[in-house]
C-alpha cells in the first residue's frame, strides 16, 4: 500500500457512504456531494430542481454555478476549514475539507439552499431574463430548503466528519492489513510492527443526537476497538469490535468504567493517565497496555487516546482506539528469549575457544621448548662424528651427516618460529603513540646491509597507537619477505608507504620479486604454509602467520595481492587495540 498515492475512494465503502449521505439528505432536505481533490464525484444526493432543471441547463447560469464551485474548491485548496459562497443565481453553497492522516483527500459540498426566505421578485426577474418557465421555476425555488446561516457550517462539518470517520476507519484497516502482511513476510512476525492508530472522533451536535445509530454503524465497520468515555471515565459509546475484543456484550460494555477493563496490575496507572488526559495535563496517550476480560484472560493492546470537544469547543471526554497486539508481543518475547539464549551460547563458545587456545599455546610452547634438548644432542653428536670419524666415513656417509646437521638446523629454526608465534599470542601489549616512519627506516638500514643491491624506499608513514615491539616485528617480517623474494632480481625494489582508503589508513609493503598465484592466497597466512620451495627461497612459513597474529591483536587485518613473477603487495590496517 502506497499511502502517498491514496485516494478517498480507496478508503471508504462507496455504496455505504452513498446510502448514508442520501439518508441525511432525505432527513435534512439539503443536497450534498463528496468530490475528491482531482474533481471526481464520489457521491451526490438531494440535488434541487432549481439547479438540475434550470441553473445547470442555461449556459450563462451554469457558468455562475461553476464559478461558485471553483471559489469553494480554491478555499479548500488554501487550507480553509470551511467556506460558504452565495452564487449569482441566488442560492447558497458551502464546503468543508476531508483530511485523513494529515492529507487533504476530498471535499464535502452542501448547497442549493437559502439562508432566508426567497426574494421572489429576484427569481421572477431571473426567470424572465433567461427564458425559464416562470411558474415551474418559482415552484422549484419554493421547494428550496431555508437553512439559518449559523447552522450551515454545523451541517456541512457534520457531513465532512461522517465521511472522514469512514475514511479514517478505512485508512486504519489498510494500515492493519499492511502491518499484517509485513509481519508475515518477516518470518513469523519476529520484526516489531509499528502500529500507529490515530482517531479524531467528534461528537455530533445536539440537533443530531438521535443519529447515534448511524455513528454506531460507522464505528462497527472498524477492525480495531473504538470507544468514547465521558469526563467521569465511563464508556458512553463502543463498537462491536471492542465487545468482541473483551469477550463481552455491548450492553455490559457501555456504562462500565473504562479502567475496570485494565489489568489490575496497571489499573491505577491507567486511572492516573486518564485523569491527566481529562484534566488537559497531557495532550494525548499512545502506549501499550495490558487488559483483562471477565473470564480472567488477558491480552496486550495498543491504546491511542485524546480529548474530543463539541461544536462549541467544550471538552466532552475522551476518544480511544485499542488494537490487539498480543501476537506481536508474543513474537517480541520469543525473539528476546532467542537472543538471550544465543548470547549465552556465544559467551559459552567464546570461553571454550579461549580456553582451547590457551591450552594449545601452552602445549605448543611446551613441546617446542622440550624439543630443544634432543635437538642440541643431535647437533652435538653430528659435529663430534664429523670431527672424529669424518675421515673414515664414505662420501655418502659424510653427505648424510651434512643432511642431518642441515635438517637439525632447520628444525631449530622451526622451533624458534613456533616459540615466536606462541609468544606473539601471549605478549602483554604496551600501547603508546608510535611514529612508524623512523622505525621503518631503521629496519630498512638493517636489511640494506644484508641485501646491498636492494633499493628500499620509505614513504611518509603516519603516527599510530600500538605496541612498539609488536609493530617492529610486523615490519621486519614483511620487509624481510620483500627483500628475500626480490633478491634474485637484477635490481630489487621494495617500497614501504601508506594511503587513505575510505577513511582508513592502509600501510603496504610492495616488492618486484617472485610474486605468487592468488589462487593460493588463502594459505598464505597459515602456519608452515609456503608457496615456494626451499631450493628457491629458504624459510619456515611462520613469519606471515606471526605478522597476521600481531596485527589482529591491534584490532586490524592484513591481506596480499600478487601475480607470479610480478611481485607482491602486503597491505594492513590497524584498528583500535584493546585496552
Amino acid at each position: 500500500m502506497n499511502e502517498s498515492s491514496l485516494k478517498f475512494a480507496d478508503l471508504v465503502d462507496i455504496p455505504k457512504l452513498n446510502a448514508l449521505m442520501e439518508s441525511f439528505s432525505a432527513t435534512l432536505g439539503i443536497a450534498n456531494a463528496v468530490i475528491d481533490v482531482d474533481g471526481g464525484v464520489i457521491t451526490s444526493s438531494g440535488w434541487q430542481d432549481a439547479c438540475t432543471g434550470f441553473h445547470r441547463v442555461n449556459p450563462e447560469t451554469c457558468a455562475r454555478c461553476i464559478e461558485s464551485d471553483t471559489s469553494l474548491v480554491e478555499s479548500m485548496t488554501r487550507g480553509a476549514p470551511f467556506a460558504v459562497y452565495r452564487c449569482h443565481n441566488g442560492l447558497v453553497d458551502a464546503a468543508a475539507p476531508i483530511v485523513v492522516d494529515g492529507r487533504h483527500l476530498a471535499n464535502v459540498f452542501t448547497g442549493q439552499f437559502l439562508t432566508e426566505a426567497p426574494d421572489l421578485d429576484f427569481f421572477r426577474q431571473q426567470a424572465r431574463r433567461f427564458n425559464f418557465d416562470e411558474a415551474r421555476y418559482l415552484e422549484a425555488i419554493g421547494r428550496l430548503p431555508v437553512v439559518p446561516r449559523e447552522r450551515v457550517e454545523a451541517i456541512t462539518q457534520l457531513y465532512a466528519k461522517l465521511a472522514q470517520l469512514l475514511a479514517d476507519n478505512g485508512f486504519d484497516r489498510m494500515r492493519q492489513i499492511k502491518a499484517a502482511e509485513e509481519l508475515e513476510q518477516l518470518n513469523r512476525g519476529l520484526e516489531e510492527v509499528v502500529l500507529d492508530r490515530t482517531a479524531e472522533l467528534t461528537r455530533i451536535n445536539e440537533e443530531l443526537r438521535d443519529r447515534e445509530s448511524l455513528l454506531q454503524e460507522i464505528f462497527d465497520t472498524s477492525s480495531v476497538a473504538l470507544f468514547l468515555v465521558d469526563r467521569q471515565g465511563v464508556i458512553t459509546h463502543a463498537n462491536r469490535r471492542m465487545a468482541e475484543m473483551f469477550n463481552t456484550t455491548m450492553e455490559a460494555l457501555v456504562g462500565s468504567e473504562y479502567v475496570a477493563h485494565v489489568h489490575p496490575d496497571e489499573r491505577e496507572i491507567g486511572r492516573q493517565k486518564m485523569l491527566a488526559l481529562l484534566a488537559s495535563r497531557i495532550p494525548s496517550v499512545d502506549l501499550e497496555r495490558l487488559y483483562w476480560r471477565e473470564d480472567g484472560s488477558q491480552f496486550w493492546g495498543h491504546l491511542t487516546g485524546r480529548r474530543f470537544h463539541d461544536a462549541k469547543g467544550v471538552d466532552m471526554g475522551l476518544v480511544g482506539v485499542i488494537a490487539d497486539i498480543s501476537e506481536r508481543r508474543e513474537a517480541q518475547r520469543r525473539l528476546q528469549d532467542f537472543n538471550a539464549e544465543l548470547e549465552a551460547r556465544v559467551r559459552e563458545r567464546t570461553a571454550e575457544l579461549e580456553h582451547a587456545n590457551r591450552d594449545l599455546e601452552s602445549f605448543s610452547y611446551s613441546i617446542s621448548h622440550d624439543l630443544r634438548a634432543p635437538l642440541r644432542a643431535i647437533n652435538g653428536f653430528a659435529q663430534i662424528l664429523a670431527s672424529e670419524e669424518g675421515q673414515r666415513l664414505s662420501d655418502d656417509g659424510r653427505e648424510m651427516l651434512t643432511r642431518i646437521a642441515r635438517a637439525a638446523t632447520k628444525l631449530g629454526d622451526l622451533i624458534d618460529d613456533v616459540l615466536e608465534y606462541s609468544r606473539a599470542g601471549r605478549l602483554v601489549q604496551t600501547i603508546e603513540d608510535l611514529d612508524l616512519e623512523p622505525l621503518a627506516r631503521r629496519i630498512a638500514g638493517e636489511f640494506g646491509a644484508v641485501y646491498p643491491r636492494a633499493e628500499i624506499r620509505i614513504g611518509s608513514l603516519p603516527k599510530v597507537r600500538g605496541d612498539p615491539t609488536m609493530l617492529r616485528q610486523v615490519l621486519e617480517n614483511l620487509m624481510g619477505n620483500a627483500c628475500k623474494y626480490s633478491a634474485k632480481r637484477e635490481r630489487p625494489e621494495i617500497e614501504v608507504d601508506a594511503r587513505n582508503d575510505k577513511g582508513e589508513t592502509v600501510f603496504f609493503v610492495r616488492d618486484n620479486g617472485a610474486g605468487f598465484d592468488m589462487h593460493y592466497a588463502g594459505k598464505l597466512f597459515g602456519m608452515f604454509q609456503r608457496l615456494h620451495t626451499d631450493r628457491d627461497f629458504e624459510g619456515t612459513g611462520v613469519g606471515l602467520a606471526i605478522a597476521k597474529r600481531l596485527i589482529e591483536r591491534h584490532g586490524g587485518r592484513i591481506w596480499a595481492e600478487a601475480e607470479p613473477d610480478k611481485g607482491a603487495t602486503f597491505s594492513f590496517v590497524l584498528g583500535q587495540p584493546p585496552h
